[in-house]
């Protein structure tokens, strides 16, 4: 784990690996209520057998695991304003368990914000599920 004061004493830990300290499983009442909540229903997430984890419901747990992987004690806000360069690599089903490694690729100070990208891996045990590029605000 990364653990600083400020957000902007990230900038020492640019390149530095993390990974997260537990996992969460993809479980299928987690599947069901993201499906509810989002009204995205084929076939290839809602099938008895084996459904595919939806990419937006995987995306959406990457802030959680990152806390775990980045601790800032000072500051006021802290929100996450972009992903880029997502690629789905492995699916993901019911019952796998995710976990995040990845590096802080860049630290920039506008002002009093603070922008911090992280370049991010979600994996299960068959490997990278998600790559992507994550970037958080802080205030």
């Amino acid at each position: 784990m990364i653990s600083v004061q400020y957000p902007k004493d990230l900038i020492n830990y640019t390149d530095h690996p993390f990974t997260s300290e537990t996992g969460i499983t993809i479980t299928r009442a987690l599947v069901d209520q993201f499906l509810e909540i989002s009204q995205d229903k084929p076939d290839i997430h809602t099938r008895q057998h084996d459904p595919i984890v939806p990419g937006n419901l995987l995306l959406s747990l990457i802030p959680t695991l990152l806390q775990q992987c980045i601790h800032v004690q000072s500051f006021q806000h802290c929100m996450t304003i972009g992903y880029t360069s997502i690629k789905f690599r492995t699916p993901v089903t019911v019952g796998q368990e995710l976990y995040l490694t990845g590096t802080i690729t860049k630290v920039r100070t506008r002002h009093r914000r603070i922008i911090v990208q992280t370049h991010c891996f979600l994996k299960t045990n068959r490997g990278t599920a998600v790559e992507c590029v994550v970037k958080d605000l802080y205030e």
